[in-house]
């Protein structure tokens, strides 16, 4: 299923990988999350594609409904500026088919930029169990397929998070099943202005308040190594949005005061990697005013 709002120009590209499928036996539904693009052309795409249309609500209601909306056993879900490639659903149903024990199945994937050229592999790590997933979300939405009745007992996607719904997802899964990962590329995250930019405090606010709920929630039941996970999980995630902070610092370059801010909040997150890049960008500079010998 699809969640769009306003999805300009990828949806089709996204469409379109749907239709490439190699197993023909699917249903599409598009939900229209009060988008005000007019989306009735979905539906004309081809005969196996729906359109529900719903006042905007968010992207983890909208998910919800199209799941709702469905009656299949495996729920696969697709963003609207993401793509699939032809094999991925053939190649997840039979993982599913051959064992009954895994309850959501990924695919390892490729970044792409808003061109559709490659810039580089997926996340790696972080996938193979609910530890795992403490540690960090090493899953792509758009590679999932997930059993309908895993999904309905996880309860779905929860509304109180904005960035970070899909990991909540994935962790209440994985605590009582089994995950597998197809290692071939099969699908295609597509990277550009409008999805590149996002607010990173309120990523690692979720981040944190998610993993600190985990955490607890571990301690109490005397499981140490999941409550170290999660332990772990936050301070990897005060690192990675320490990162994104000196990225946005460098960015405002030219705007003194939104700089200072995002630098303040780099050196709070991540001083090594902050100390680090300024020494490196300091060293290129005095050696390219250096005489050569």
């Amino acid at each position: 299923m699809v969640a769009a709002y306003d999805p300009g120009p990828y949806l089709v590209r996204a469409l379109e990988s749907v239709q490439a499928q190699s197993m023909g036996s699917w249903e599409l539904v598009v939900v229209d999350d009060g988008s005000h693009e007019d989306l009735a052309w979905v539906t004309e795409v081809d005969d196996r594609v729906r359109r529900v249309r719903q006042e905007n609500a968010g992207v983890s209601v909208a998910r919800n409904v199209g799941v709702a909306s469905t009656s299949a056993p495996v729920v696969a879900f697709l963003d609207g500026d993401d793509e699939w490639l032809p094999g991925k659903l053939d190649a997840q149903l039979r993982v599913l088919d051959s064992d009954h024990s895994i309850s959501m199945c990924d695919t390892a994937f490729e970044i792409i930029d808003a061109q559709g050229a490659r810039i580089g592999r997926g996340y790696e790590g972080h996938h193979r169990s609910y530890e795992e997933l403490l540690e960090g979300c090493g899953i792509g939405l758009s590679t999932v397929a997930v059993r309908r009745e895993a999904f309905v007992s996880a309860g779905g996607f929860d509304p109180v998070y904005r960035l970070v719904q899909d990991w909540d997802l994935f962790l209440r899964i994985a605590k009582g099943a089994r995950l597998h990962r197809v290692d071939e590329v099969l699908a295609r995250y597509r990277l550009h202005g409008a999805n590149a930019t996002r607010d990173y405090m309120l990523a690692l606010h979720e981040a944190v308040h998610l993993l600190q709920g985990h955490r607890l929630a571990a301690k109490a039941a005397g499981n140490e190594h999941a409550a170290s996970a999660a332990g772990m999980g936050i301070h990897r995630a005060r690192l990675l949005f320490g990162t994104q902070a000196f990225d946005q610092a460098l960015a405002n370059k030219r705007k003194p005061a939104r700089l200072l801010v995002h630098l303040w909040r780099a050196l709070r997150l991540n001083p090594r990697f902050v100390g680090q890049s300024l020494a490196r960008k300091l060293g290129r500079r005095s050696g390219a005013g250096a005489p050569s010998a």
